[in-house]
């Protein structure tokens, strides 16, 4: 049998853990700041492809092996920090599960589990290979274009101009249309690679509502019995449930918060290089007319979605953990000793806290919070065509 240890949570309750685990699992603050480093970049490498581009060929081609090997850097560091995180996480979830389902009341039924390693693995390696594939599209996109233009279509455009006069240029219908498909084509490789990260956040945040609900579950074997005939023996496992719960309550609270650092921090700077794009119209960097303004209904929907993702998730844990308030006042709670009703008091309190993922100015992030980016979104988005409009007529 392993050593045991004492653990003490809030300073309240003690509960017995195996020796050398580590929970809640804490996310290291150099990692942070590396992740941050890491989509911060990615951003600006966007914005540094979009502006380079609408400038011309020539200086876009000069300077596209810069940008390639600076998304590069970005993608291929997210993915490992990503990948070695979760699979830590993975692991402490996984010990977590096995030490709670060992202690939990008979009857409760076994804890659900993350997904399986396979899962995981098949994720991840899609995640590699797209990423791997928008590089390639990032560093073959300035070799293509020059591609196109060294084409020699005269006997092709003489024929068109005999035909239809509006399509005599040939070359330059070729280079709009695969400059359009390029885009789109990176961005849906893009999507992808962020997609498979994120499927595996949201795998995280589908188990922690698991847990929440096997602990609603749980409170009610603790007082099944009639506590005025119990032996002092079943008095003392009923608390040492009714311990366990409490304990995993505060893991999945602290939990949801340390994969915000993960999820939600990230999202929130791709967001904030987004709104970069809507602010250039006013310093006059950019018109309606060039390749930015035509990337941002991609580069708005995906950020949509994924907030939309992420305030869903934010909102089923909130029902779990408000279902824990729900379990634990219907349960006999009236039969325990008072130290037991002290402890399930406690559990009741905090059940009714929100979990958090705060990012950036978002105190609770909520579907309600995702409505109030929308309508300031929208706002700004109002305020800056005023502003166009009001310089136009100037003009």
């Amino acid at each position: 049998m392993p050593a045991l240890t004492r653990w003490t949570n809030m300073g309240l309750l003690d509960e017995e853990r195996p020796a050398g685990a580590r929970w809640p699992p804490r996310w290291p603050p150099v990692r942070t700041l590396l992740v941050v480093t890491a989509h911060g970049l990615m951003g600006l490498s966007h914005l540094s492809h979009l502006l380079l581009r609408s400038k011309g060929d020539r200086v876009y081609n000069d300077a596209g092996a810069f940008i390639a090997a600076q998304t590069t850097w970005s993608y291929l560091l997210q993915a490992l920090l990503q990948r070695r995180t979760l699979r830590r996480l993975y692991a402490e979830m996984l010990e977590y599960s096995r030490f709670v389902e060992s202690r939990s009341p008979a009857g409760s039924g076994p804890l659900p589990l993350p997904a399986s390693r396979l899962r995981l693995r098949r994720l991840w390696t899609t995640q590699t290979a797209l990423t791997l594939g928008t590089w390639a599209f990032y560093t073959a996109s300035p070799f293509l274009f020059e591609f196109i233009h060294d084409i020699d279509l005269g006997s092709l455009r003489r024929l068109s101009a005999m035909t239809h006069p509006t399509l005599c240029d040939l070359r330059g219908l070729a280079c709009y249309i695969v400059t359009y498909v390029v885009v789109a084509f990176e961005w849906f490789l893009a999507s992808f690679a962020f997609s498979s990260v994120e499927s595996t956040n949201l795998v995280f945040y589908t188990v922690a509502s698991k847990h929440f609900e096997h602990l609603g579950a749980s409170i009610g074997q603790v007082f099944s019995g009639d506590d005025a005939q119990a032996e002092e023996k079943e008095v003392e496992q009923a608390s040492r449930a009714l311990r366990l719960c409490v304990q995993q309550h505060q893991f999945l609270l602290r939990w949801s918060k340390e994969m915000t650092a993960v999820y939600a921090v990230p999202t929130f700077i791709r967001l904030g290089a987004m709104v970069l794009l809507f602010i250039l119209p006013l310093l006059k960097v950019t018109t309606v007319d060039n390749y930015v303004m035509d990337e941002l209904p991609f580069v708005g929907l995906y950020g949509v979605l994924t907030i939309y993702a992420v305030c869903w998730f934010a909102d089923d844990l909130n029902r779990a953990s408000s279902q824990v308030h729900g379990r634990a006042y219907l349960s006999r709670w009236e039969r325990g000793r008072p130290g037991q009703r002290r402890t399930l008091h406690i559990l009741l309190t905090r059940s009714l806290r929100p979990v958090r993922t705060r990012a950036v100015w978002v105190d609770n992030l909520s579907l309600r919070s995702f409505v109030e980016v929308l309508n300031r979104s929208y706002s700004a988005l109002q305020t800056i065509r005023a502003a166009r409009r009001k310089g136009a007529d100037q003009t």
